[in-house]
Protein backbone atom coordinates (compact mmCIF):
# COMPACT_ATOMS: atom_id res chain seq x y z
CA UNK A 1 0.00 0.00 0.00
CA UNK A 2 1.29 3.36 -1.12
CA UNK A 3 2.33 6.19 2.14
CA UNK A 4 1.25 9.27 1.74
CA UNK A 5 3.52 12.77 1.47
CA UNK A 6 2.31 15.89 1.88
CA UNK A 7 3.87 18.49 0.29
CA UNK A 8 3.59 21.95 1.77
CA UNK A 9 6.52 24.05 0.17
CA UNK A 10 4.27 25.60 -2.54
CA UNK A 11 1.20 27.01 0.55
CA UNK A 12 4.34 27.53 3.12
CA UNK A 13 5.81 29.89 0.19
CA UNK A 14 2.58 31.80 -0.28
CA UNK A 15 2.38 32.33 3.43
CA UNK A 16 5.45 33.23 3.80
CA UNK A 17 5.34 36.28 1.13
CA UNK A 18 2.17 37.41 2.53
CA UNK A 19 3.72 37.86 5.71
CA UNK A 20 6.50 39.82 3.56
CA UNK A 21 3.89 41.86 2.62
CA UNK A 22 2.92 42.72 5.81
CA UNK A 23 5.37 43.19 7.36
CA UNK A 24 8.82 42.29 5.37
CA UNK A 25 10.89 43.24 3.30
CA UNK A 26 8.04 44.33 0.66
CA UNK A 27 6.88 46.56 3.72
CA UNK A 28 10.41 48.45 4.05
CA UNK A 29 10.61 49.07 0.87
CA UNK A 30 7.17 50.58 0.37
CA UNK A 31 7.22 52.89 3.25
CA UNK A 32 10.36 54.29 3.17
CA UNK A 33 9.55 57.95 3.88
CA UNK A 34 10.92 60.28 0.44
CA UNK A 35 13.62 62.71 1.17
CA UNK A 36 12.35 65.80 0.29
CA UNK A 37 14.11 67.58 -2.31
CA UNK A 38 14.25 71.03 -2.33
CA UNK A 39 14.83 73.47 -5.16
CA UNK A 40 18.05 74.83 -4.56
CA UNK A 41 18.86 78.77 -4.21
CA UNK A 42 21.76 78.29 -6.52
CA UNK A 43 20.18 76.11 -9.98
CA UNK A 44 23.84 74.92 -10.43
CA UNK A 45 24.34 73.47 -7.39
CA UNK A 46 21.99 70.68 -7.28
CA UNK A 47 21.92 68.19 -4.51
CA UNK A 48 22.64 64.65 -5.67
CA UNK A 49 23.29 62.25 -2.42
CA UNK A 50 20.14 60.98 -2.74
CA UNK A 51 18.93 58.23 -4.26
CA UNK A 52 16.39 59.79 -7.26
CA UNK A 53 13.91 57.45 -6.35
CA UNK A 54 13.45 58.66 -2.60
CA UNK A 55 13.39 62.35 -3.70
CA UNK A 56 9.85 64.71 -3.39
CA UNK A 57 11.02 67.02 -6.18
CA UNK A 58 9.02 70.64 -5.41
CA UNK A 59 8.76 73.12 -7.93
CA UNK A 60 9.19 76.61 -6.60
CA UNK A 61 8.56 78.53 -9.81
CA UNK A 62 11.22 80.35 -10.28
CA UNK A 63 11.20 81.50 -6.30
CA UNK A 64 14.45 81.76 -4.78
CA UNK A 65 16.01 81.84 -1.32
CA UNK A 66 12.51 81.22 0.30
CA UNK A 67 11.62 77.80 0.92
CA UNK A 68 8.83 78.96 3.17
CA UNK A 69 7.12 79.89 0.40
CA UNK A 70 6.53 76.78 -1.11
CA UNK A 71 5.49 74.67 2.61
CA UNK A 72 1.89 74.00 1.52
CA UNK A 73 3.46 72.49 -1.78
CA UNK A 74 5.99 70.03 0.37
CA UNK A 75 2.91 69.42 3.32
CA UNK A 76 0.68 68.04 0.23
CA UNK A 77 3.31 66.33 -1.36
CA UNK A 78 4.60 64.36 1.35
CA UNK A 79 1.32 63.33 2.70
CA UNK A 80 0.58 62.11 -0.54
CA UNK A 81 3.27 59.68 -0.92
CA UNK A 82 2.49 58.70 2.45
CA UNK A 83 -1.21 57.75 1.13
CA UNK A 84 -0.03 56.46 -2.17
CA UNK A 85 2.17 54.17 -0.72
CA UNK A 86 0.11 52.76 2.13
CA UNK A 87 -2.54 51.78 -0.78
CA UNK A 88 0.24 50.08 -2.24
CA UNK A 89 0.69 48.18 0.75
CA UNK A 90 -2.95 47.62 1.20
CA UNK A 91 -3.53 46.12 -2.41
CA UNK A 92 -0.25 44.01 -2.26
CA UNK A 93 -1.78 42.54 1.28
CA UNK A 94 -5.33 42.28 -0.16
CA UNK A 95 -3.63 40.13 -3.19
CA UNK A 96 -1.48 37.93 -0.83
CA UNK A 97 -4.71 37.28 1.12
CA UNK A 98 -6.38 35.93 -1.82
CA UNK A 99 -3.15 33.59 -2.72
CA UNK A 100 -3.27 32.41 0.87
CA UNK A 101 -6.68 31.97 0.76
CA UNK A 102 -6.92 29.94 -2.42
CA UNK A 103 -3.78 28.17 -1.71
CA UNK A 104 -5.84 26.71 1.53
CA UNK A 105 -8.34 25.55 -0.27
CA UNK A 106 -6.11 24.18 -3.53
CA UNK A 107 -4.40 22.03 -1.04
CA UNK A 108 -7.44 21.19 1.20
CA UNK A 109 -8.96 19.84 -2.28
CA UNK A 110 -6.08 17.95 -3.69
CA UNK A 111 -5.85 15.96 -0.43
CA UNK A 112 -9.44 14.43 -0.08
CA UNK A 113 -9.04 13.74 -3.98
CA UNK A 114 -6.03 11.88 -3.14
CA UNK A 115 -7.33 10.53 -0.01
CA UNK A 116 -10.32 9.27 -2.15
CA UNK A 117 -7.93 7.28 -4.81
CA UNK A 118 -5.58 5.96 -1.57
CA UNK A 119 -8.85 4.54 -0.17
CA UNK A 120 -10.11 3.37 -3.57
CA UNK A 121 -6.34 1.15 -4.09
CA UNK A 122 -6.39 -0.14 -0.42
CA UNK A 123 -9.98 -1.64 -1.09
CA UNK A 124 -8.90 -2.96 -4.31
CA UNK A 125 -6.18 -4.24 -2.84
CA UNK A 126 -7.79 -5.72 0.42
CA UNK A 127 -10.29 -7.04 -2.11
CA UNK A 128 -7.90 -9.33 -4.00
CA UNK A 129 -6.37 -10.36 -0.58
CA UNK A 130 -10.04 -11.30 0.46
CA UNK A 131 -10.00 -13.92 -2.55
CA UNK A 132 -6.94 -15.46 -1.87
CA UNK A 133 -7.93 -15.52 2.01
CA UNK A 134 -9.24 -19.37 1.92
CA UNK A 135 -8.53 -20.99 5.65
CA UNK A 136 -10.14 -19.43 8.84
CA UNK A 137 -7.20 -18.47 9.92
CA UNK A 138 -6.62 -16.61 7.13
CA UNK A 139 -9.90 -14.63 6.70
CA UNK A 140 -9.59 -14.34 10.62
CA UNK A 141 -5.94 -12.98 9.95
CA UNK A 142 -7.08 -10.68 7.10
CA UNK A 143 -10.51 -9.34 9.31
CA UNK A 144 -7.65 -7.93 12.29
CA UNK A 145 -5.43 -6.52 9.13
CA UNK A 146 -8.15 -3.90 7.60
CA UNK A 147 -9.49 -3.16 11.56
CA UNK A 148 -5.42 -2.25 12.28
CA UNK A 149 -5.04 -0.28 9.27
CA UNK A 150 -8.13 1.24 9.08
CA UNK A 151 -7.96 2.82 12.84
CA UNK A 152 -4.52 3.93 11.84
CA UNK A 153 -5.55 5.33 9.24
CA UNK A 154 -8.02 7.54 10.76
CA UNK A 155 -5.69 8.26 13.56
CA UNK A 156 -3.02 9.67 10.54
CA UNK A 157 -5.52 11.58 9.02
CA UNK A 158 -6.70 13.58 12.11
CA UNK A 159 -3.18 13.88 13.59
CA UNK A 160 -2.41 15.22 9.78
CA UNK A 161 -5.98 17.63 9.75
CA UNK A 162 -4.98 18.92 13.64
CA UNK A 163 -1.56 19.84 13.10
CA UNK A 164 -2.85 21.69 9.70
CA UNK A 165 -5.46 23.73 11.51
CA UNK A 166 -3.21 24.36 14.34
CA UNK A 167 -0.91 25.90 11.45
CA UNK A 168 -3.59 27.39 10.16
CA UNK A 169 -4.99 29.22 13.03
CA UNK A 170 -1.42 30.23 13.96
CA UNK A 171 -0.64 31.85 10.55
CA UNK A 172 -3.81 34.15 10.98
CA UNK A 173 -2.47 35.05 14.35
CA UNK A 174 0.59 35.87 13.49
CA UNK A 175 -0.79 38.05 10.28
CA UNK A 176 -3.22 39.47 13.34
CA UNK A 177 -0.60 40.63 14.93
CA UNK A 178 1.76 41.99 12.38
CA UNK A 179 -1.00 44.01 10.99
CA UNK A 180 -1.19 45.69 14.51
CA UNK A 181 2.09 46.03 14.91
CA UNK A 182 2.13 47.99 11.18
CA UNK A 183 -0.68 50.06 11.98
CA UNK A 184 0.88 51.03 15.38
CA UNK A 185 3.99 51.68 13.01
CA UNK A 186 1.64 53.40 10.41
CA UNK A 187 0.04 56.27 13.03
CA UNK A 188 4.24 57.02 14.02
CA UNK A 189 5.11 57.40 10.47
CA UNK A 190 2.33 59.63 10.02
CA UNK A 191 2.15 61.42 13.49
CA UNK A 192 6.20 62.27 12.64
CA UNK A 193 5.36 63.49 9.01
CA UNK A 194 2.65 65.67 10.68
CA UNK A 195 4.78 67.22 13.64
CA UNK A 196 7.92 67.83 10.76
CA UNK A 197 5.58 69.93 8.87
CA UNK A 198 3.96 71.99 11.47
CA UNK A 199 7.40 72.48 12.76
CA UNK A 200 8.29 73.79 9.32
CA UNK A 201 5.18 76.16 9.22
CA UNK A 202 5.44 77.64 12.74
CA UNK A 203 8.89 78.10 12.01
CA UNK A 204 8.26 79.86 8.74
CA UNK A 205 5.52 82.26 10.76
CA UNK A 206 8.22 82.87 13.51
CA UNK A 207 11.16 84.22 10.83
CA UNK A 208 12.84 81.41 11.13
CA UNK A 209 15.58 81.61 8.36
CA UNK A 210 13.86 80.04 5.43
CA UNK A 211 17.52 77.73 4.60
CA UNK A 212 16.96 76.41 8.33
CA UNK A 213 13.35 75.41 7.91
CA UNK A 214 14.44 73.50 5.02
CA UNK A 215 17.48 72.12 6.63
CA UNK A 216 15.49 70.86 9.37
CA UNK A 217 12.17 69.47 7.89
CA UNK A 218 14.64 67.53 5.70
CA UNK A 219 16.54 65.83 9.00
CA UNK A 220 13.02 65.65 10.60
CA UNK A 221 11.55 63.62 7.23
CA UNK A 222 14.78 61.25 7.46
CA UNK A 223 13.90 60.50 11.49
CA UNK A 224 10.45 59.83 10.76
CA UNK A 225 11.83 56.98 7.95
CA UNK A 226 14.40 55.92 10.78
CA UNK A 227 11.70 55.57 13.83
CA UNK A 228 9.03 53.66 11.61
CA UNK A 229 11.80 50.91 10.28
CA UNK A 230 13.12 51.13 13.74
CA UNK A 231 9.13 50.51 15.35
CA UNK A 232 8.70 47.85 12.45
CA UNK A 233 11.81 45.84 13.47
CA UNK A 234 11.32 45.52 17.03
CA UNK A 235 7.85 44.61 16.67
CA UNK A 236 8.61 42.29 14.04
CA UNK A 237 10.85 40.58 16.23
CA UNK A 238 8.80 39.83 19.32
CA UNK A 239 6.26 38.54 16.67
CA UNK A 240 6.08 34.39 16.59
CA UNK A 241 7.54 32.95 13.51
CA UNK A 242 6.22 31.86 10.90
CA UNK A 243 9.13 29.37 10.10
CA UNK A 244 8.28 27.73 13.91
CA UNK A 245 4.62 27.19 12.82
CA UNK A 246 6.03 25.25 9.68
CA UNK A 247 8.14 23.38 11.42
CA UNK A 248 5.84 22.24 14.30
CA UNK A 249 3.19 21.39 11.68
CA UNK A 250 5.75 19.28 9.73
CA UNK A 251 7.02 17.40 13.01
CA UNK A 252 3.22 16.80 14.05
CA UNK A 253 2.99 15.32 10.47
CA UNK A 254 5.88 13.20 10.26
CA UNK A 255 5.37 11.31 13.37
CA UNK A 256 1.88 10.83 12.40
CA UNK A 257 3.17 9.66 8.93
CA UNK A 258 5.81 7.31 11.27
CA UNK A 259 3.82 5.98 13.80
CA UNK A 260 1.53 4.93 10.97
CA UNK A 261 3.95 3.14 9.00
CA UNK A 262 5.32 1.51 11.95
CA UNK A 263 2.25 0.31 12.67
CA UNK A 264 1.10 -0.81 8.96
CA UNK A 265 4.23 -2.65 8.47
CA UNK A 266 4.19 -5.07 12.06
CA UNK A 267 0.25 -5.91 10.52
CA UNK A 268 1.36 -6.57 7.25
CA UNK A 269 4.03 -9.07 8.76
CA UNK A 270 1.53 -10.44 10.81
CA UNK A 271 -0.59 -11.50 7.93
CA UNK A 272 2.10 -12.50 5.95
CA UNK A 273 2.99 -14.99 8.58
CA UNK A 274 -0.49 -16.01 8.91
CA UNK A 275 -0.83 -16.45 5.20
CA UNK A 276 2.55 -18.12 4.78
CA UNK A 277 1.79 -21.06 8.04
CA UNK A 278 -1.61 -21.82 6.33
CA UNK A 279 -1.72 -24.69 4.07
CA UNK A 280 -2.96 -24.22 0.89
CA UNK A 281 -6.51 -25.16 -0.03
CA UNK A 282 -6.70 -27.77 -3.09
Amino acid sequence: MTTMIINFKQKDKITKNLISIISGGLLAMMFIVPAVSFASDNNNNKDHSENKKDLIEINTDGIKNNFCATIDAVDAKVLQSFGENENKRSLKESDGRNKFGGSRVDKEQQLEKRRSEWDEKRTNALNDLQIRAITEAQKTALSNFKAVVQAGIVSRRASIDAATKRYEEGVESVILLRRSSLSSAEQILKNSLNAAISRSKADCLSGVNSKKVKVNLKADLKNARKAFNEAISVRQKSNPSIQSLIDARNASVNKAVVDFNSLYNKARADLSASFSSSPRAH
